[in-house]
């Protein structure tokens, strides 16, 4: 069994998707420990807070360190994983909020978190591409004038395989997403070929 995470996520220009069996075999993907504090996410809890959410339902929660991020902010958040094996991690790592931390896919269950001020995507839209339709869907329907903050890396020209047809710059992002972007933030340069940008976007009514 491969301790290396990318094994488990996108080869050779493929999305895997095994997010069980990587949870189960690599202690910290995406060294998601030192990244909840990452730019990126720092600009999610700056955009929450100026737009005065309370409440956040953090759709890819992995292991949970930034929902812990953002509880410690003061939000009331609930972090909503689609792999079991990570919610339990999550929910080991954080035992002051284990009621908080579920099991979710963000292309079923938007629904169930309908009253909360905002939704919150850090660098899963890649992992989603195949339901992206069904979950701007379910975003009118059940979040219409609240707001999305959206967090995702993109990377130069001929660095990627995987999701091109469907956007390359945050620019076509939104265009494909169709929300009005009220605000962003890119991030410094994460290396010398792929940055960060967070777009908060208003969801229509």
């Amino acid at each position: 069994m491969s301790r290396d995470y990318h094994d488990y996520v996108i080869v050779d220009g493929r999305l895997v998707g095994a997010w069980d069996e990587m949870y189960s075999a690599c202690d910290d993907p995406w060294a998601q420990s030192r990244d909840a504090r990452s730019e990126g996410r720092r600009a999610i809890v700056d955009l929450a807070g100026r737009i005065g959410a309370r409440s956040l339902l953090e759709v890819g929660c992995g292991l949970g360190y930034f929902t812990a991020e953002l509880a410690r902010a003061g939000f009331d958040v609930v972090g909503m994983d689609t792999s079991p094996v990570a919610v339990e991690r999550a929910r080991e790592l954080h035992p002051e909020l284990a009621e908080r931390f579920v099991v979710g896919r963000a292309e079923a269950d938007l629904g169930r978190y309908s009253g909360v001020d905002a939704v919150v995507f850090a660098e899963v839209t890649w992992y989603v591409l195949e339901h992206l339709d069904q979950i701007l869907d379910d975003l009118r329907r059940h979040h219409a004038g609240r707001h999305l903050i959206h967090l995702l890396t993109f990377y130069t020209p001929g660095r990627q395989r995987y999701g091109t047809e469907a956007f390359t710059t945050p620019d076509e992002l939104v265009a494909r997403f169709g929300f009005e972007a009220v605000d962003s933030v890119r991030a410094d340069a994460l290396t010398d070929d792929a940055y960060a940008s967070t777009i908060l976007f208003r969801i229509p009514a």
